[in-house]
């Protein structure tokens, strides 16, 4: 187990990998749009309990998102509010060359976004109070529930929790 302070670059890294896996962008999607989720949490969680086994305390992860708050308020949600109105948009007057384009424009500056949102989080990681935990998913089951109270989701948002956890660790 590593006691360095974790970098920014390895979680982006760690991420890029886990999201592309089956069913875990959609799961991460449905937990952020159902429930209020951040996925870049839920994905630190993972990444927090993968490469230290530790888990997130509840008062840990308050901070972590009070601390990503100003990213994530004036970078990543408008970004993601103009990249889906934009899929949706009936335009018609313009080619769909520059439609492909444009689109892929925005989906560029949200994934930058994401990133700036990630250092955010790193940033405030205090690596020395995690609580370590016996297992990988031990680790990540305690950080989510940790996470699920912090947002007061409902119990419906646990199964969507479990389901993202057979998604990433199994």
């Amino acid at each position: 187990m590593e006691d360095s302070k974790p970098s920014a670059e390895e979680f982006w890294q760690y991420s890029l990998r886990v999201y592309a896996r089956p069913g875990v962008a959609t799961s991460c999607i449905t937990l952020q749009d159902s429930f209020g989720f951040d996925v870049n949490i839920l994905l630190l969680c993972f990444w927090m309990a993968e490469s230290r086994r530790s888990a997130l305390e509840a008062k840990d992860i308050q901070a972590l998102a009070l601390g990503a708050g100003d990213a994530n308020d004036r970078l990543v949600r408008p970004l993601r509010r103009i990249r889906r109105w934009f899929k949706d948009w009936e335009q018609g007057a313009i080619s769909a060359k520059l439609e492909a384009s444009a689109y892929q424009a925005l989906k560029v500056a949200e994934l930058q976004a994401e990133r700036v949102s990630q250092s955010c989080l790193v940033a405030g990681l205090t690596t020395d109070r995690l609580h370590r935990a016996l297992t990988t998913e031990t680790a990540a089951r305690s950080s989510l529930q940790n996470y699920r109270e912090v947002m007061e989701a409902s119990e419906r948002s646990e199964v969507e929790l479990n389901d993202l956890i057979a998604k990433v660790l199994f």
